[in-house]
């Protein structure tokens, strides 16, 4: 089921919308839900890689665990070039 709500739109941006939904051939509703969804979904998961971040930081804190920076890049250059490099071993 769906709820309704109001919002006050930034000058011009209910043409801009209805631009967009005539050429996709969807209602302004559609294209609203679509970006606002969008939306959520990047903040939700930005919102949970920094927590997985954070969790990660920490434990390195607490366990002084570690890969150095050397290491990180290196691995980073092997992914890059298609290689299936392992990730670095954790070493204090």
């Amino acid at each position: 089921m769906s709820e309704s709500t109001s919002i006050k739109l930034q000058d011009g941006l209910k043409e801009r919308v209805r631009a967009i939904a005539r050429s996709r051939q969807r209602s302004a509703n559609w294209v609203m839900n679509a970006a606002i969804s969008r939306f959520v979904e990047h903040e939700e998961t930005e919102a949970d890689y920094r927590a997985e971040a954070e969790r990660r930081l920490q434990h390195m804190r607490e366990t002084g665990e570690h890969v150095t920076n050397e290491e990180a890049l290196e691995w980073l250059l092997r992914r890059s070039r298609g290689e299936m490099a392992p990730v670095p071993k954790a070493h204090r």
